[in-house]
């Protein structure tokens, strides 16, 4: 992590934004843009975090960690999001990471600072709520989803929801983590999709040959990003 000294940066990604419309007051002067690399944790399970944070620019993933030891994968998020609230205002110990698939940028909030100024300001607050109350719903309805489909149902709508222009643009190693398989079955789903000429695959990139088709196999109440 590094924190952006640049004021005319930070001031940038305030106003892009919108995070003041979050608080009762502008907090321009209490918070800090700060860097995480590809790769970074923005918050590790079972650590406390020193910020409260929102994401403003980049891909990031978070994923919680099994009892066998592997790394499921809850969702990710490459928009205005907030990460943090509960280890960050009531001191609960994070149980699942957020990692940074790219370079990803955030508004922090110092909480040994400004830790009192948050539970004092009842907008942001009510906000925090709405946020828990999205996710959990959120949660259930793909946990529900991965008990019902199979993976070429949550492949369909994965695809689907990183494509562009017809492209599909999520690197694959990203991809089997997203759905809890191994790389293995992976690629032996992304070409049973393509036998069933609903994908086709071209040098090292997949592109969408039959979207309707596509769109019938996915699952849609599956969203991986929020």
């Amino acid at each position: 992590m590094k924190i952006i000294k640049n004021s005319n940066t930070k001031m940038e990604f305030i106003q892009s934004s919108g995070v003041n419309s979050v608080f009762s007051t502008d907090i321009t002067e209490i918070c800090d843009l700060l860097l995480f690399e590809k790769g970074d944790f923005l918050i590790r399970e079972g650590e406390i975090q020193n910020y409260l944070l929102f994401l403003v620019k980049g891909d990031v993933l978070m994923t919680i960690l099994s009892h066998k030891g592997f790394d499921l994968a809850l969702g990710g998020s490459h928009s205005f999001e907030v990460y943090g609230e509960a280890s960050a205002l009531w001191g609960e110990i994070p149980e699942n990471s957020v990692r940074a698939l790219s370079n990803a940028y955030c508004l922090g909030i110092p909480l040994r600072k400004y830790r009192d100024f948050l539970l004092n300001d009842s907008k942001f607050l009510i906000y925090i709520a709405q946020v828990l109350s999205r996710r959990l719903k959120k949660l259930s309805k793909n946990m529900l989803t991965h008990f019902e489909s199979n993976a070429e149902n949550l492949l369909a709508s994965y695809i689907l929801q990183n494509q562009k222009k017809g492209m599909f643009t999520s690197k694959l190693t990203i991809t089997a983590e997203a759905l809890g398989i191994s790389y293995r079955h992976l690629i032996r789903t992304m070409n049973a999709l393509c036998d069933k000429n609903l994908i086709r695959k071209e040098s090292r990139h997949y592109y969408i040959v039959d979207q309707k088709g596509l769109a019938e196999l996915s699952n849609k109440t599956y969203h991986f990003y929020s």
